[in-house]
């Protein structure tokens, strides 16, 4: 089952391009370490509400990070109100250790689908917030954490 997964998510990692990005943002913790207090902002405004988006979150670690997947506390504010929270899983190895995703300066980038085929029900400026919900208090080995919005092309 573990295969499965970690197949399906390589073969949407490769699927992913960087056509009709509209958005995108990423934070690198300071030395690799991801405190579990420490929360991300990504604030990005939504202009067309008739449009199709597909929305990532990009995961880059280091071959010293210490487990096999990340655990993930989201919230979602549309125009300053509360609309989602989510807790949220990525593989991010194979059962054998062996780290999914494209290896880009001794960091192995993953882009992670948050929201696929999604359209933004309202105009006006969104915030999530990301923070890391892994059992660890410093999570080493993250080089960056990223959201990335891609515009579906039309069919």
């Amino acid at each position: 089952m573990r295969l499965f997964v970690g197949l399906l998510l390589l073969s949407l990692t490769l699927s992913c391009s960087q056509d009709n990005i509209v958005w995108q943002e990423r934070y690198k913790p300071t030395n690799n370490i991801w405190n579990a207090d420490s929360v991300y902002k990504f604030s990005f405004k939504v202009s067309d509400t008739s449009a199709f988006y597909n929305i990532y979150i990009e995961s880059q670690n280091t071959e010293v990070y210490p487990f096999s997947n990340i655990w993930l506390f989201t919230k979602l504010n549309v125009n300053n109100q509360l609309q989602i929270t989510d807790t949220l899983e990525f593989d991010l190895c194979n059962d054998v250790g062996k780290w999914f995703g494209k290896k880009q300066k001794g960091n192995y980038a993953l882009w992670h689908v948050y929201q696929q085929g999604v359209r933004f029900g309202s105009l006006g400026y969104y915030e999530l917030y990301v923070q890391h919900g892994m059992r660890k208090i410093d999570l080493n080995g993250m080089a960056s954490l990223g959201l990335i919005i891609q515009k579906q092309k039309k069919q």
